[in-house]
């Protein structure tokens, strides 16, 4: 049975590597309108297929709701996929709210913060499909990131392509497959704010 957990040892436990991932079972609107920065949206109708949590099963796993108990269910649905250290945010993001400690409105928030990270630090540059193609019918070990969400990158991707989204738990990072001297391409479905990062 998962163990309930405050605000503020979640906070510490966020604050600390390896980070908890951290699942928010809500439904879209109610994670659009505020949820924990480091939340990835897993809502519980996903979660009866096992939502792509891509964590091991003994890590340590956090679940949120709205103080509803709709995190309580989604953790027994985990433990029955093995996951053995599940926890649930006492009283949920408003909860973390009155803790003091800030929700972020909106989607894709770290994706649009990274994007911008990069477009300041590394300067990145925008490579047509062609060059792309170019790239790897020459033999370069070209390492393709998507930013979009597992659902939008199982519709349609580059094949090779890595999904990465919004730098998730479990997400596979590129720096595992490049060399220090390897072109890295950051792609998505067009939007600017999840690719700025395209090609380093």
């Amino acid at each position: 049975m998962a163990a309930d957990v405050d605000a503020a040892t979640l906070k510490a436990w966020l604050s600390t590597a390896p980070r908890s991932p951290v699942l928010d079972t809500r439904e879209h609107g109610q994670y659009g309108m505020g949820h924990l920065f480091f939340a990835s949206r897993c809502p519980t109708a996903a979660s009866s297929s096992a939502c792509p949590l891509g964590a091991e099963p003994g890590v340590r796993l956090v679940l949120c709701d709205d103080g509803d108990g709709v995190a309580a269910r989604a953790a027994a649905r985990a433990e029955e996929l093995g996951y053995s250290q599940t926890h649930v945010l006492k009283g949920g993001a408003e909860a973390w709210r009155q803790a003091g400690y800030t929700l972020y409105a909106g989607v894709n928030v770290r994706a649009r913060l990274s994007a911008n990270w990069s477009s300041i630090s590394v300067t990145p540059r925008a490579s047509p499909a062609q060059a792309l193609q170019a790239m790897r019918e020459a033999g370069e070990n070209v390492v393709i990131v998507d930013g979009r969400p597992f659902a939008e990158f199982h519709k349609m991707n580059i094949p090779g392509g890595i999904c990465c989204p919004n730098g998730e738990a479990g997400a596979a990072h590129p720096g595992h497959r490049a060399g220090s001297g390897d072109p890295i391409v950051v792609n998505c479905a067009g939007a600017r704010a999840r690719s700025s990062a395209r090609s380093c």
